[in-house]
């Protein structure tokens, strides 16, 4: 939704420019009424323009709202299956989990690890497994009182 704000956004203001810079000619010369020019200028131009700014501006406000509810519903996810499985998440698990590609649950899990949820770790056949940060209460309280 917060794209689609800022895409929206940027249209209205592309849109406003033309219209006001259709118009900014007349009004500049004196050709045509000169207050009609003006009128046709601040509300084909300027007015579009505005709202075109406010919705960029919503747009990415939301859009940093969604990304982080993303990454605290990530978190979630991985946390559980860490404590469903002893302690330990392998990526297939998160992949299926999360309905994310290899990559993405991979560099995911990686800035949990950053965090301090989880430390990285391989099983006997080399496959890359995730293990519950001995810090990782303090980790997800210090990461909490961060997003405030």
């Amino acid at each position: 939704m917060g794209k689609i704000l800022f895409f929206g956004g940027v249209v209205l203001l592309i849109l406003g420019a033309i219209g006001g810079l259709v118009f900014v000619g007349p009004l500049l010369t004196g050709k045509g009424g000169m207050f009609s020019n003006l009128v046709a200028v601040l509300i084909l131009g300027a007015l579009p323009a505005v709202a075109g700014l406010l919705l960029i501006s919503a747009g990415s406000r939301r859009a940093k709202l969604e990304r982080e509810g993303d990454e605290r519903g990530f978190s979630d996810i991985a946390l559980a299956l860490a404590r469903k499985n002893g302690g330990q998440v392998a990526v297939d698990q998160v992949c299926k989990a999360g309905n994310l590609s290899k990559e993405e649950a991979t560099a995911r899990m990686r800035a949990l690890v950053g965090r301090g949820l989880f430390d990285m770790d391989f099983d006997a056949n080399g496959q890359m497994m995730w293990k519950l940060s001995g810090d990782s209460g303090r980790a997800q309280l210090a990461s909490a009182t961060e997003r405030r």
